[in-house]
């Protein structure tokens, strides 16, 4: 199993728009996330402040990125972006990490 880990770095204040944003998307796709078994958002509790991270579990990254692609290419996803990309965006930077899970203790 694979973690795939988007944290992205928000305006100060603006936690919550981010947030409903990523809900959003996620809500909005979810018939297209067949490559991702879970989705968990988090927000910072210590750390940098007004950070929301994404952790996703996939079994492959092939199929991960052709999920990513069919999502990117699908004209739904085009016009939200672009609705988005003409408002003034909640986010200053953001960075995404690849985890091999070597080990679960439950």
């Amino acid at each position: 199993m694979i973690i795939v880990r988007t944290e992205m770095q928000c305006k100060w204040g603006r936690v919550a728009e981010a947030l409903q944003n990523a809900k959003e998307l996620y809500q909005r796709v979810s018939g297209e996330l067949s490559a991702i078994k879970r989705i968990r958002i988090l927000t910072d509790m210590s750390g940098r402040h007004d950070t929301v991270v994404i952790e996703a579990e996939i079994e492959s990254m092939d199929a991960y990125f052709a999920m990513l692609d069919a999502i990117f290419a699908s004209p739904e996803f085009q016009a939200m972006q672009a609705e988005r990309m003409a408002a003034d965006q909640p986010y200053e930077s953001g960075a995404r990490n690849f985890y091999k899970v070597e080990a679960v203790f439950e």
